[in-house]
């Protein structure tokens, strides 16, 4: 099955540092799902910004203990209970999973925040500093809009751009996040903040740094979109949906909407997710030019192997957004999920005419070109993809869609 891989040139993780340089403390959660692609993606990315800004950057994990996920090897600088909180200028937390508000984590959040160190969080790392009590009348980014969660009970919650308020950083999208969803991945704008707060650049603590794209009239629909958030959080769901369905009719291409409608509808049942289909086609009738609705219907139905359908709304979705080339490439991946690689080719390769520098396109379309056996269009397109973005290195020697090559001497010269 293709994926949209954000890719981002990975750094080295361990170098060696000018110790006059100022520190800043990157905690990795040991155990978390997709960890390789989570230090190889977000942590090498945020260790290669912060370096180039002249920052040394201090590894921390809970044990201390060597990270290992699959070819990727990182050695922890501290373990936390070694972590001095006056040493660093700023702490900057990746993706992680839920379950990593340990009273350890807690303590040292609550800490560096009353010591007014600047912090930054990304995805389910936000839900830590929601734990700790730091977002209490603030405003922050998650992926989705967890206001009715009792920790975020006070916050203000903000879209899943990058939002800045006051010393803390947060971010709703992290590049395993934006590989699915077609979403921004906020990784480079959270770590650059966090930079521009500590070298005192920042903007206005209120200032919302990485806008939703594609919107008209932003301030208009982003009061709309947290008057909405608002009444759903109070019970308020047939109000809010009124909000998010008379967005979804003005401004037919934002998705924050729709996906607001979801989250305040989706039954909470083993089934909910994928009842979800029937109510987008529902308002896919009462809306019928609005292409947010055809994107989450045709992902919903990709991700539970409804292929025949989520081809047929790609295809309206395309007759609608011929240029978008995020469509061109979300069909290559159906057609190549149902082993139509032929065609999978032609749609990456009109993705790659509308945005050719994304690799991700060129990197999947060598995938579907392998799977049909045509080895010397795949190398050609894995050689472009990793001129482009020479992190693929690491995931085509373990990629199966590769598996036929992985012994052949032209792919190792290309990945080694």
């Amino acid at each position: 099955m293709k994926r949209l891989f954000y890719l981002f040139l990975l750094s080295s993780i361990l170098v060696s540092f000018d110790k006059s340089a100022p520190k800043v403390l990157l905690f990795i959660k040991e155990g978390s799902p997709q960890l390789e692609y989570m230090l190889t993606n977000e942590v090498g990315k945020m260790t290669e910004i912060l370096k180039q800004s002249g920052f040394e950057v201090t590894i921390a994990t809970i044990s201390g203990e060597v990270l290992k996920a699959g070819s990727v090897t990182v050695k922890p600088d501290l373990k936390l209970s070694e972590v001095n909180i006056d040493e660093y200028a700023g702490f900057i937390f990746p993706c992680m999973v839920l379950d990593l508000a340990s009273p350890e984590m807690i303590t040292l959040v609550k800490a560096a925040v009353d010591k007014g160190k600047p912090i930054a969080a990304q995805a389910g790392s936000v839900t830590l500093l929601a734990k700790a009590g730091i977002l209490n009348g603030k405003k922050y980014a998650t992926n989705i809009d967890a206001s009715t969660w009792p920790d975020f009970k006070n916050s203000i919650y903000s879209g899943r751009g990058v939002v800045q308020d006051g010393n803390i950083i947060t971010s709703g999208v992290c590049p395993w996040i934006a590989k699915d969803t077609g979403y921004q991945d906020g990784t480079p704008k959270l770590t650059q903040t966090l930079i521009d707060i500590i070298n005192g650049k920042s903007p206005s603590a209120d200032e919302i740094i990485q806008k939703p794209e594609g919107q008209v009239k932003i301030d208009a629909v982003k009061e709309a979109l947290m008057k909405a958030q608002s009444l759903f959080k109070e019970g308020k769901t047939e109000e809010a949906s009124k909000i998010y369905t008379s967005l979804m009719e003005s401004h037919p291409d934002n998705r924050d909407a729709v996906q607001g409608w979801i989250i305040a509808n989706m039954k909470r049942t083993p089934t909910g997710e994928e009842e979800m289909i029937g109510q987008l086609e529902g308002l896919e009738k009462l809306y019928p030019k609005n292409t947010a609705i055809l994107f989450f219907k045709a992902y919903v139905q990709g991700e539970y192997k409804h292929y025949d359908e989520s081809l047929a709304t790609t295809e309206k979705l395309i007759t609608m957004q011929p240029d978008s080339a995020l469509n061109w490439g979300f069909q290559g991946g159906v057609l190549a999920s149902m082993n139509k690689y032929e065609e999978a080719i032609s749609s990456y390769t009109r993705a790659i005419q509308l945005d050719p520098n994304q690799a991700e396109y060129i990197y999947n379309r060598g995938c579907a070109y392998c799977l049909k056996g045509d080895k010397v269009n795949a190398l050609v397109d894995l050689g472009k993809a990793i001129s482009l973005s020479p992190q693929v290195k690491a995931w085509a020697p373990k990629d199966a869609d590769f598996k036929s090559l992985w012994d052949d001497e032209d792919f190792k010269k290309l990945t080694l």
